[in-house]
């Protein structure tokens, strides 16, 4: 989907390709033999994200990450990214390594994502871990919510898709959490597609046209979560999510920071500007994008960018040489 009369500005290109090298480089050192061994931390990765992102001549700040404040290397909520003198431009949300256990064990849909939008429209999600989300691709967008029940919602999906329950394909984290979603899910009569982990890629493709994943539904991570709004606002697709605490005490965090655990919010709320920029890498080979591979004297690198404004994406292969890596 292109949106009629929208071009990407010069800024949106360069951070766009910026935001390219940044998972690039994520990958490239996660795959180093090194990397193997240190199993999951994901140090490597996160380091050279940070150096990347630190590299763009405009500032950002992360609204959504991965660690601790504290650890230079951490990608944690609230560092500041780019120039230390200008103003904030962009908030960011990053994981270097979406889906680390997969990458360790050989497993499917790892990825390397960061997206960014202008500073201050991006949702907050303050202390949350954790986020209930449905995603559903561009043609049933505002035909399937959450208000819905579960039968509901498949009926309305297969509605809109045209086509009978029994070959819908419903994307699950397979995680205890969302055991009495596969059960309905179940008994909808609906093909489950389910995974340990890697629910970025999976929202990613219930929000694109044709990909073989009808929709996402169930609790993930809320960094992986923003990140998919941002990448599925590009593609037109349908979003909706709110804080699903899985602990007691994140659940009274979020009490008493004001967080209302009940409301789902849609991509407007999400995202709050059409300028959304993603870019993802894959870190495993999976239903969204290979990961990467030796040809030759060249690291093979697979990546996947969209941008908000043009609501273009694409996919991009690239070439890296070994002795750069």
């Amino acid at each position: 989907m292109v949106v009629e009369g929208k071009t990407a500005g010069p800024v949106e290109l360069l951070l766009l390709e910026g935001l390219r090298r940044a998972t690039m480089a994520a990958v490239r050192a996660a795959w180093l033999p090194e990397e193997a061994v240190t199993g999951a931390s994901g140090g490597p990765a996160r380091r050279a994200m940070v150096e990347a992102l630190e590299r763009l001549p405009m500032a950002g700040i992360i609204v959504a990450g991965t660690g601790q404040r504290g650890d230079v290397a951490a990608l944690f909520a609230g560092q500041r990214l780019g120039p230390q003198d200008g103003p904030l431009i962009f908030d960011y949300v990053v994981d270097p390594m979406e889906g680390a256990t997969n990458t360790v064990e050989g497993q499917t849909n790892a990825l390397a994502a960061v997206a960014a939008v202008p500073r201050g429209a991006l949702f907050d999600p303050g202390p949350a871990l954790y986020m209930e989300k449905l995603v559903v691709p561009p043609v049933a967008r505002g035909l399937v919510d959450p208000g819905q029940s579960v039968p509901d919602r498949i009926s309305a999906l297969a509605g809109a898709l045209g086509r009978a329950r029994e070959d819908l394909v419903v994307y699950v984290l397979d995680r205890p959490r969302n055991g009495r979603l596969i059960d309905e899910l179940r008994g909808e009569g609906v093909r489950l597609a389910l995974y340990p982990a890697g629910d970025l890629a999976g929202a990613i493709l219930a929000g694109q046209p044709d990909s073989g994943i009808d929709a996402l539904m169930g609790t993930g991570g809320v960094t992986e979560g923003l990140l998919a709004a941002c990448a599925v606002r590009a593609m037109g697709g349908g979003f909706f999510a709110r804080l699903d605490p899985q602990l007691r005490t994140e659940a009274l965090t979020l009490q008493r920071a004001g967080f209302d655990t009940d409301q789902w919010h849609g991509l407007d709320e999400l995202v709050r500007s059409p300028t959304a920029l993603f870019s993802a890498t894959g870190l495993s080979t999976g239903r969204l994008l290979e990961g990467p591979g030796r040809i030759g004297t060249a690291l093979c690198l697979h990546s996947l960018i969209a941008c908000g404004t043009t609501g273009e994406w694409a996919t991009v292969t690239s070439h890296v040489p070994v002795q750069m890596v």
